[in-house]
């Protein structure tokens, strides 16, 4: 949803600059500036697409599998732990904060 708030309100701009640059432009120079936005804005979804993937894999871990059949240990755990401990760092909840909200991808 972010993203598609951010998209409507970075078009307002690049229409409102596309407007002013026909006024003055031809047409075909003027429409660069739409697909520069098209072009950037598919590169911002892109990395949302990567970010909601890497987390989806970390959270899709089995609980029944081990690591390895010399530590009865399963990858669940693990992440649990590791998730954890990030979560006590400030800088790291800071980190996550902002990569959840989007902001740092404008």
């Amino acid at each position: 949803m972010n993203l598609g708030l951010r998209d409507a309100i970075f078009l307002g701009e690049t229409l409102t600059k596309h407007i002013h640059a026909a006024e003055t432009k031809p047409l075909s120079e003027a429409d660069t500036i739409l697909r520069e936005f098209a072009t950037v804005r598919h590169a911002r979804a892109l990395e949302v697409i990567g970010l909601t993937k890497g987390l989806l894999s970390i959270m899709g871990s089995k609980s029944g599998e081990w690591m390895y059949w010399w530590f009865p240990i399963n990858a669940a755990t693990v992440r649990n732990w590791a998730l954890r401990v990030a979560g006590m760092l400030p800088f790291m909840r800071r980190k996550m904060a902002w990569e959840l909200s989007g902001l740092g991808r404008r």
